[in-house]
């Protein structure tokens, strides 16, 4: 059946010379429109070699590109017709101008979905029209990112530590915020630090085109001055990834030193870097420096005999785990730390443990989108003190902030809450 268009439509699908603005909401009949403009352009004699046809996202192209093979049919020179998105536009005007690999791709996150789904056998459109399964699959792709940016996090920890008279007896690294424990004189510690951050920046900006991005976040230090509070900021750094929402107990979570501490070689043990400790192991030494360098992120390779797992830095190589043994003696003492240790007991030491937080403004930006996606409001001034409860739990678990910076942000009462979330 032959589809009939409106006059505004029609106005679209045949206007020509000059530049055009057409401004539409959803559901009007846009990809319609479009498919019959370019049959009406091809019927008057414009080559599709002549024409680009773009839009959001591949999920879009794939559409657009059926509804014009339904409507013109079997074409003989359609395959010069360029349909795609905006990226893939790009790389291939780079790829014939000898800029880039001819078969390079940008996969977005619904032909991310896509292969998901084609891989486990589910349908990929009722994942995409279902809101509660395309989060699941937009969670398994965001943590597949953040893996791979936290495991080049670890590896610019083992690059940056060479250039500093430091020792590394614990860290974790998240997405919002680093602890680190470091043995050395406050300089040095100090350096260390604002190098890392200064790398990190560097690679952000690098990677993902944000220059400056941590310009002004603030690292704060704390003075560790006695075995037992020693021990206490160690188990809390270890743990410090499950206290914050992320699925995992603090001796497995494989983004920090925690794995470490008291494991023997023949023993099972996760994370699957932990095969170190059987001796499973390869070393830069026999790869290329270009590979080592996309492995460190580095043009000075510090050592090429240091041990790797795959492409991450084996993080014994640059933890003094077995000293923090000999600090902890027994498991039974390390055990112990880990279950007792919590945030007040740093706190109450007049300050916090050394990190990167996620800057006051920006949390603000945070907490406006979290409440509007538990509550549909921005603001939290009409919400109850239940409600305010969940606010400030959501963002614990997601952002990992300190409790007194939600507190300020809910509008709770730190005394009154800081047992209850």
């Amino acid at each position: 059946m032959e589809r009939t268009f409106n006059a505004e439509q029609q106005r679209v699908i045949e206007a020509c010379g000059g530049h055009h603005l057409v401004l539409a909401p959803p559901g009007c009949g846009k990809t319609a429109v479009l498919a019959e403009r370019i049959a009406w352009a091809y019927e008057h004699g414009v080559p599709f070699s002549d024409m680009a046809c773009l839009t959001f996202t591949n999920r879009a192209a794939r559409g657009m590109k059926e509804r014009i093979e339904a409507r013109l049919g079997e074409v003989d020179d359609l395959d010069s017709l360029f349909v795609g998105n905006v990226h893939r536009f790009c790389l291939h005007f780079l790829a014939e101008q000898g800029l880039m690999a001819e078969h390079t791709a940008v996969v977005d996150t619904d032909t991310s979905i896509s292969i998901l789904t084609d891989f486990l056998g589910e349908d990929e459109l009722q994942v995409l029209d279902d809101n509660r399964s395309r989060q699941r699959y937009s969670q398994i792709i965001n943590l597949q990112h953040l893996m791979r940016q936290v495991r080049q996090g670890m590896n610019r920890t083992y690059v940056t530590v060479q250039g500093y008279h430091v020792v590394i007896l614990a860290f974790s690294l998240m997405d919002t915020h680093i602890h680190f424990i470091l043995y050395g004189t406050f300089e040095e510690c100090n350096r260390f630090m604002h190098d890392y951050v200064r790398r990190t920046s560097r690679h952000i900006a690098i990677h993902h085109g944000e220059n400056n991005k941590l310009a002004g976040v603030p690292i704060h230090h704390q003075v560790v001055d006695d075995d037992f509070y020693l021990k206490t900021v160690i188990c809390y750094t270890i743990k410090n990834a499950p206290a914050g929402g992320i699925p995992y107990m603090g001796w497995d979570y494989p983004w920090s030193s925690g794995p470490l501490y008291f494991r023997r070689s023949g023993n099972w043990g996760s994370p699957t870097w932990m095969d170190k400790m059987d001796g499973h192991v390869d070393s830069l030494n026999g790869i290329n420096v270009n590979q080592q360098r996309g492995i460190l992120y580095t043009r000075n390779i510090p050592d090429d005999k240091v041990p790797l797992i795959g492409n991450l830095v084996f993080p014994g190589a640059y933890v003094a785990f077995e000293l923090v043994e000999r600090l902890f003696k027994t498991c039974k003492s390390f055990n112990y730390f880990l279950c007792v240790s919590k945030e007040d007991d740093v706190d109450a030491r007049g300050g916090r443990l050394s990190f990167l937080s996620i800057p006051m403004q920006e949390m603000r930006q945070h907490k406006q989108e979290l409440c509007h996606e538990m509550f549909g409001t921005g603001s939290i001034k009409n919400l109850s003190v239940q409600q305010r409860l969940k606010l400030a739990r959501g963002l614990r678990a997601r952002y990992n902030s300190s409790l007194k910076q939600i507190v300020r942000l809910t509008g709770l009462v730190y005394d009154e809450v800081k047992d209850i979330i």
